[in-house]
């Protein structure tokens, strides 16, 4: 297999969000990259102190106390962004169209309901039913999709902004792969319908680097290849 890696390239306008899509779609609900011991318990599971402010506190005459006798914590937005380049693509590819979109949420709870689509789908086990989440449990920003397989191409999904009460946590999925033969038939690949790059649960600021490739399947399976993505480095 050839290795293109090529760094991305993020462009400067902010993505919007959109209702969140609710369509069932991978495996047994497992954990990100993030996450060493199951579903939806990643190991950054501590919550970013959000921003600290000093307010007057009530008496109880209802006349206010002199500032700075009383603190409260309030949450704030976030913002993040993912920079992505081209793990291993077989040189028996003509193209390899993949399409991503960052997921947030209100709820951490909600996370795995969220992302319910990637949990099932050709060449996954089938699983316990996955919840609905509820209205406004989850918001997406607008997708983008990228050929992997040409070279010297450099793309970045974000920045893309949360609203506060969207930013409880977040994630990074492929929606949609689409692969291509040299002679242009179509290539099964597991993944395809759904892929969870990234699961953070906690409310973060920041950027991360990924790799996303295909790796062969088993002589014995039904797919060619299976999509992987691994992460490079981050500050989120």
């Amino acid at each position: 297999m050839n290795r293109r890696t090529f760094l991305a390239l993020c462009g400067t306008g902010v993505l919007g969000l959109t209702g969140c899509q609710t369509t069932a779609n991978d495996e047994t609900p497992q954990l990100s990259e993030d996450s060493p011991t199951g579903d939806r318990t990643p190991t950054e599971t501590d919550t970013v102190p959000a921003t600290e402010t000093t307010t007057p506190t009530k008496a109880t005459d209802g006349t206010d106390s002199p500032a700075g006798t009383g603190t409260e914590t309030t949450p704030v937005a976030v913002s993040v962004e993912y920079d992505v380049r081209a793990g291993d693509v077989p040189d028996a590819l003509q193209s390899l169209e993949v399409t991503l979109q960052v997921v947030f949420v209100a709820d951490t709870d909600e996370m795995t309901a969220c992302l319910r689509e990637t949990y099932t789908g050709p060449y996954k086990p089938t699983v316990t039913p996955i919840s609905t989440p509820t209205a406004d449990a989850c918001r997406r920003s607008e997708p983008v999709t990228v050929d992997l397989a040409e070279e010297d191409q450099e793309f970045a999904i974000g920045p893309v902004n949360a609203s506060v009460t969207d930013a409880a946590g977040h994630a990074l999925i492929v929606t949609d792969v689409t692969a291509t033969s040299q002679d242009g038939e179509s290539v099964p690949i597991k993944g395809a319908d759904g892929h969870r790059v990234r699961i953070v649960e906690r409310r973060v600021d920041g950027s991360s680097r990924f790799e996303i490739g295909l790796a062969a399947g088993p002589d014995e399976a039904e797919y060619d290849y299976e999509l992987v993505s691994t992460m490079i480095d981050s500050t989120a």
